[in-house]
């Protein structure tokens, strides 16, 4: 089972090579499995969630879920 770091490494990975939705997808269960994310991985995020080229596309995955 992943743990925090596991999970950070992954989401940060799939975000960094346009995997948007897998990194949505894996935030998601990383949270609903009570893990939090660290703040390289919270700045990975708040950086893309800025970014006028996926950020609204992102934010409207975690939205759903």
């Amino acid at each position: 089972m992943p743990g925090c770091c596991s999970y950070a490494t992954m989401i940060k990975g799939f975000l960094e090579n346009n995997g948007v939705s897998r990194a949505a997808e894996i935030l998601h269960e990383m949270v609903h499995k009570g893990f939090s994310t660290d703040v390289s991985t919270a700045a990975t995020v708040v950086d893309l969630l800025i970014s006028d080229l996926t950020g609204e596309s992102f934010c409207a995955l975690v939205q759903k879920r």
